[in-house]
């Protein structure tokens, strides 16, 4: 791997780790802990979400590794304890020395979830389900929004704008394959076609383009799919506009997969 393979890769790991702290720091911090065995929903308060030194954060770390022995877990949560995220900016210390021996360091994304597993959306997804993506039947997902709502756009937008605006990262790794809360796998019908997109503004756009609505021609029909992507066409537009307006050169990367590709555990 050549010297720009190796820069791109390290910004990708760094960026990654950058965004569960930026956004752990920002609106994703109040959040209630998945019920389980029955037991009602916590709340664990700002600050609180896996912090090891609170009863909240010790109880979190516990749901989340259930496979591990108490001596395994507690080795976790002695590493946590370095990475406070509440205290420890991940990028701004990955861009200080990555800058340092010149590498380049990229902010990796995830634009398309507003969830990382189960049950632990973010606070714009709560206020709005109005925006999450509906399934033929009419279902919504469980956090997942869609970008036929230009307010959804203006959201994920803002985040990018806030880390090109707060530090100098010299780009943007989109991920659009990870997809939110795993209960909504499968994501596809039996013939392999995203099972989404049933949102109102689609569902009209379509009506009023092609006299029919699209719950009465095949969820594949070439002409549903295609209007279907355009909202995400349209907000990459609105990203590529946003990084030609900065000051420096900001690279624009993206890693798409098929939907059948989400497996019952995820993609991590």
């Amino acid at each position: 791997m050549g010297r720009t393979g190796r820069a791109a890769h390290a910004g990708c790991v760094q960026g990654l780790r950058l965004v569960a702290g930026l956004l752990a720091r920002a609106e994703w911090r109040t959040r209630a802990l998945p019920e389980q065995a029955g037991a009602p929903s916590r709340q664990v308060g700002r600050g609180q979400f896996l912090d090891p030194k609170t009863e909240a954060g010790r109880e979190a770390l516990q749901r989340f590794t259930p496979n591990l022995i108490p001596e395994q877990r507690a080795a976790v949560r002695d590493k946590m304890k370095v990475y406070d995220y509440a205290h420890f900016d991940s990028l701004a210390a990955a861009l200080r020395y990555g800058h340092q021996i010149g590498l380049q360091i990229h902010a990796w994304i995830s634009i398309n979830e507003d969830d990382h597993g189960w049950g632990l959306q973010s606070e714009f997804s709560k206020r709005h389900p109005e925006c999450r993506w509906r399934r033929r039947d009419g279902r919504p997902y469980f956090s997942q929004l869609s970008f036929a709502f230009p307010g959804v756009r203006k959201y994920k937008l803002a985040i990018l704008k806030e880390l090109l605006r707060k530090y100098p990262i010299d780009g943007l790794f989109l991920d659009w394959i990870r997809t939110g809360d795993v209960r909504d796998n499968p994501q596809t019908d039996a013939d392999g076609v995203a099972d989404s997109g049933y949102e109102k503004p689609l569902i009209e756009k379509f009506k009023a383009t092609f006299g029919v609505d699209p719950r009465e021609v095949p969820n594949g029909d070439e002409r549903w799919v295609r209007l279907r992507s355009e909202p995400q066409t349209e907000f990459m537009r609105a990203v590529r506009k946003l990084a030609r307006s900065q000051k420096r050169p900001v690279s624009i990367a993206v890693m798409l997969g098929h939907p059948g590709t989400i497996g019952p555990d995820g993609q991590d």
